[in-house]
């Protein structure tokens, strides 16, 4: 089992002095199939409000993934830095298909942080690469990279941010088989017993 995230709990913004209910997301694609296992979130010290609703959507349609939308418990508190919503029984993400993970918070204090130009000048300005997950820059992304959406509940969002990064991260899960070669050495030997019995 093989665990993917694109930042590895990495990185992370400034405060962002806007108190206002967005839906903010990171378009993303997996060269494999995957489980989503977990969604992972920046929250800058000095805040104390974390999202209320996260879910991944697809691109193509603006479709919500079954089994993606989640009240999340996070794994610490608001302004701890890194923190992770997690899939007890995730859905399964389609390889080569264009996702997008979001979160999204009603607002009432500031509650988010983002980094200017990440995705044009910045280091994904070539766009991001780590084990499966790839996240395209903002020009390659179909509504720029780290869409937001203005209000809450949470929606797709499709405004563009101009290349902002506002740390939302995906994880995903894939399990490779084991055994294999065993039962295929298995199958072999009993092909050659009854070769042998039919001489």
């Amino acid at each position: 089992m093989t665990v993917y995230s694109l930042f590895g709990q990495a990185g992370g913004g400034v405060l962002q002095a806007n108190a206002g209910g967005f839906t903010l997301g990171m378009q993303f694609s997996l060269s494999q199939q995957a489980t989503l296992t977990g969604i992972w979130w920046y929250s800058v010290p000095g805040v104390t409000i974390l999202p209320n609703q996260c879910a991944v959507y697809a691109v193509s349609g603006q479709a919500q993934v079954s089994g993606s939308l989640i009240t999340p418990s996070w794994s610490g508190a608001a302004g701890s830095g890194w923190v992770k919503a997690s899939y007890s029984s995730g859905p399964t993400l389609a390889a080569n298909t264009n996702y997008v993970v979001a979160i999204c918070s009603p607002g009432g204090g500031n509650w988010f942080s983002g980094t200017s130009g990440y995705w044009t000048t910045g280091p994904g300005g070539s766009g991001l690469t780590s084990g499966i997950i790839t996240a395209p820059n903002n020009a390659a992304a179909a509504n720029g990279q780290c869409p937001d959406n203005f209000g809450s509940p949470i929606a797709f969002p499709a405004t563009s941010s101009a290349g902002f990064n506002f740390w939302v991260d995906v994880e995903v899960t894939v399990t490779v088989p084991t055994g294999g070669n065993q039962q295929q050495s298995g199958r072999s030997m009993m092909r050659k017993r009854l070769m042998y019995a039919d001489v």
